[in-house]
């Protein structure tokens, strides 16, 4: 399991190339998350809420963006982070 926690940087360094298909990135602009193909194996990215998914890690991988009612709020980190594995969960058919 690849991972950072706390105020870690994840680095294109912790990331292999030959797994940027498999990489999805919660951000703003991306693939609307329904209609992303979560494939396993699966890495999903969670940038803060200050500072997001650093431009480096962009570029690896997919960015999903997860409908919101009101552009002017967005989900915090958390919140986020609960979406995409539910998706995925339903995606993979486990939940």
């Amino acid at each position: 399991m690849l991972g950072k926690t706390g105020r870690g940087k994840l680095s294109t360094k912790d990331i292999p190339e030959h797994l940027a298909e498999f990489i999805f990135m919660a951000v703003f602009d991306g693939q609307p998350i329904t209609e992303c193909n979560f494939t396993e194996p699966v890495c999903l990215v969670i940038g803060n809420e200050a500072v997001g998914v650093t431009r480096s890690i962009l570029r690896l991988g997919t960015g999903v963006t997860i409908a919101q009612r009101s552009a002017d709020i967005s989900y915090n980190a958390s919140v986020a982070a609960g979406i995409l594995l539910f998706q995925f969960g339903i995606k993979n058919k486990r939940i």
